[in-house]
């Protein structure tokens, strides 16, 4: 419930941890929100390109852009970051979980409307939006910013302006999503290393290292590839995490493996 947290059950695993000598590495619990909230405060969850609300029953169901979700977030991620600044057992945080994971786009309201500030914030007046886009093809241009939406269903073909920019934009939106985090565990813990297990669609990487993070991690598991890239010959399918590998090396000084 709001305003109520419990660390019983972390307090209980990072005390047997310590037992047997091991050291522990907390993610923030950002990627999953509980039936209540999501209950509470429906505007936080995502939508597909569609409009259709995607409901509680899975994870990744929130959305970036909800600015409800994003308080409740700086809340948990504050007081979490509090508890454990002086246990010696936990020497890092992982902001969140694997980042556009699963849906790596999202069309709620929120979504639309912070889309709308960025291209403000991007090309000032609606005049340099219709030139950098290209608006006067098949009368697109535009007159009043609130006539600016993400990509919707069409008829045809999307206008390639458009699209590259909302792109930016959900590249953008989840590494301010991830920042915040970043900032308030950086505060509270400045001695403790911060990292993400990476990498997934619609982000760059480079600048949400150099934002939001210590350092890059990533999660290996080749045998996904194996069973789930048939379009791939066999003998090659897990040599796609061997990718990954290389990505994140070129990311980071230094990187872990934090989910095999």
């Amino acid at each position: 419930m709001d305003g109520v947290y419990s660390f019983k059950f972390f307090d209980k695993a990072i005390k047997m941890c310590h037992s047997q000598g091991l050291k522990v590495i907390l993610g923030t619990p950002t990627y999953a929100p509980p039936a209540w909230l999501t209950t509470k405060y429906s505007e936080v969850l995502r939508a597909d390109f569609y409009g259709n609300v995607m409901q509680h029953g899975s994870r990744r169901h929130y959305n970036y852009t909800s600015k409800k979700y994003i308080i409740l977030c700086k809340k948990i991620v504050t007081v979490l970051a509090e508890h454990y600044k002086d246990n010696t057992s936990v020497i890092g945080w992982q902001i969140d979980n694997e980042l556009n994971c699963h849906m790596e786009v999202r069309f709620a309201e929120c979504d639309h409307i912070a889309f709308r500030k960025w291209c403000k914030e991007s090309y000032g007046t609606l005049k340099d939006l219709n030139k950098s886009w290209g608006t006067v093809f098949w009368a697109q241009t535009y007159t009043d910013w609130n006539q600016v939406f993400l990509p919707r269903p069409t008829v045809t073909y999307h206008n390639p302006g458009h699209l590259l920019d909302f792109y930016k934009f959900t590249s953008d939106a989840t590494i301010e999503f991830a920042k915040a985090q970043y900032e308030i565990l950086k505060k509270v813990n400045p001695n403790k290393f911060i990292t993400h297990n990476g990498l997934f669609d619609n982000i760059n990487n480079y600048k949400l290292t150099e934002q939001a993070i210590d350092f890059m991690s990533f999660d290996s598991y080749p045998a996904f590839a194996v069973m789930l890239r048939k379009e791939m010959p066999e003998h090659f399918r897990d040599r796609i995490f061997s990718m990954r590998l290389s990505k994140v090396r070129g990311l980071s000084s230094k990187f872990m493996i934090l989910e095999q």
